[in-house]
C-alpha cells in the first residue's frame, strides 16, 4: 500500500532517457497527458517501457502546475513541455 493519496493510472506513451534523469510521459484514460521526471536508475529498476500501465504517485507539495511553458520556472521546463 502506498501512502501518497494522489494517484493517477496512465499508460506510458513516451520515454525520453537522459544520462541522469528520464522523462516519463503517460496518457490518462481521459486522454490527458501527465509527465514525470525520475532518475534513470529508477526507470531501469522499475522496467518502465512504452505501453506499460503504471501509477503516478505524488504528494501535493511535490507537483508543478502551470498554464504553459513560459510559466514554469525550473531547470527542466523545456523537457517537461517537449513531446
Amino acid at each position: 500500500m502506498f501512502s501518497a493519496r494522489n494517484q493517477l493510472e496512465a499508460k506510458i506513451v513516451e520515454i525520453k532517457e537522459g544520462v541522469v534523469n528520464s522523462l516519463i510521459v503517460g496518457e490518462l484514460q481521459s486522454k490527458e497527458i501527465i509527465k514525470a521526471i525520475i532518475t534513470a536508475d529508477s526507470q531501469k529498476a522499475l522496467e518502465l517501457a512504452v505501453g506499460k500501465r503504471v501509477l503516478y504517485l505524488f504528494k501535493a507539495s511535490s507537483i508543478i502546475i502551470a498554464k504553459g511553458e513560459d510559466q514554469v520556472k525550473c531547470p527542466n521546463a523545456k523537457d517537461i513541455w517537449a513531446s
